[in-house]
């Protein structure tokens, strides 16, 4: 369940909202709270707990995070010579730095970064090497 919402979303995303089309912020905002609810989890797991009041604010930085990828955020803008020139580099987004801030715990960072990848792992499913026979010893 999100705990955020749309009034709060447009306030942290200011000019870089388009007041003009006015889109719904819902898809951003229920993906957010997917997100957050995954951080807590994470963040549990070391013992690190977050009041509502954080949570409401840290979803609101990550639904803004996540409609700029549908509406970038621009880097430079002129109004005249209509020239504008956009934010590419995901790591200088003013809206995942300041969820970011807002996680003590680093789970969020994880979880955001497009660059992640699943670490393969590995069990050893054989004997211990107290029950195992050397090569020489084997018939």
């Amino acid at each position: 369940m999100a705990r955020t919402t749309s009034t709060l979303v447009q306030a942290i995303l200011l000019r870089d909202y388009d007041s003009r089309n006015s889109p719904s912020l819902t898809p951003f905002i229920t993906s957010a709270s997917v997100i957050v609810d995954r951080m807590v989890t994470c963040a549990a797991l070391s013992g690190i707990t977050f009041s509502d009041d954080e949570l409401l604010e840290i979803e609101g930085w990550v639904a803004a995070y996540r409609y700029t990828h549908n509406n970038p955020v621009y880097s430079s803008k002129s109004t005249d010579g209509r020239s504008a020139s956009f934010l590419r580099e995901d790591s200088k987004n003013p809206y995942k730095l300041g969820a970011l801030e807002l996680d003590p715990s680093g789970c969020l960072n994880s979880l955001l970064d497009p660059k992640r990848k699943i670490q393969p792992g590995f069990s050893w499913l054989g004997k211990t090497e107290s029950e195992q026979i050397n090569y020489t010893e084997r018939q």
